[in-house]
């Protein structure tokens, strides 16, 4: 079927055309983008107020770290510091020789009873000094020390001189005190020889000498936590 619009064109009904209007378009586009430029600014901004505030905390933390850091590397020198004079010290008192028990039990064996009867020993002159030792690869360092003194056997009988200093000699060997302090080799291997003599006046043969006694300790570390050892 076909439809004829007799109407005249003036009332005629016109159709709608859509027109695009680029200055239009272009303004809208604009207003869009600068719309999404301030919320992405303001955004931003937020952000960045935010992280600067976890920035600041942040470096607190880390001078409040870096602080404590300090500190404990400050007291793990010192703890080191004190623990090498610590290992110093006690080196040196496991090096130490003490001599008050050893001089102590020296005068008791002296006054003591020899296995010849008959006579009695002073002592006079008496030195110690340190030896030098050099440590051998593989050894325990020694510490070595020198006991010189001078003796005096007074005896009954001018015959028996001889048996005098072989008794003195042989109680020293086989008593306590050698192998208690540590003395070495045997009484008699370091000796100037005896010089016995009559003493009319008061009738008793005097035999006058020198020995050399050494004494050799090993040296110990101790242990961390372990008690000093006293002075003998």
């Amino acid at each position: 079927m076909i439809l004829i619009n007799l109407l005249p064109p003036e009332m005629r009904k016109r159709r709608t055309e859509f027109q695009f209007n680029p200055i239009m378009g272009g303004l809208a586009a604009g207003i869009a983008v600068s719309v999404l430029a301030l919320l992405g600014f303001l955004w931003l901004r937020g952000e960045l107020k935010t992280s600067e505030g976890i920035l600041a905390d942040k470096q607190a933390e880390l001078e409040t770290k870096t602080a404590q850091a300090t500190a404990v590397e400050e007291r793990r020198s010192l703890i080191a510091q004190f623990e090498k004079r610590r290992d110093d010290i006690f080196g040196l008192l496991g090096r130490k020789l003490y001599w008050a028990r050893t001089i102590d039990d020296f005068s008791k064996q002296l006054t003591g009873e020899w296995s010849q009867p008959g006579f009695k020993v002073s002592a006079g002159d008496l030195t110690i000094s340190d030896i030098p030792t050099e440590k051998r690869p593989g050894a325990p360092d020694e510490v070595r020390a020198s006991f010189r003194w001078r003796y005096k056997i007074v005896g009954d009988e001018n015959f028996k001189s001889g048996d005098y200093i072989n008794s003195f000699f042989k109680t020293i060997e086989n008593g306590d005190f050698w192998a208690r302090h540590g003395f070495i080799s045997k009484p008699d291997d370091r000796y100037d020889g005896d010089r016995p003599r009559w003493n009319a006046a008061i009738k008793k043969v005097i035999v006058e000498g020198g020995v050399d006694w050494q004494r050799v300790k090993l040296a110990e570390f101790m242990k961390k936590g372990a008690k000093p050892p006293r002075g003998n």
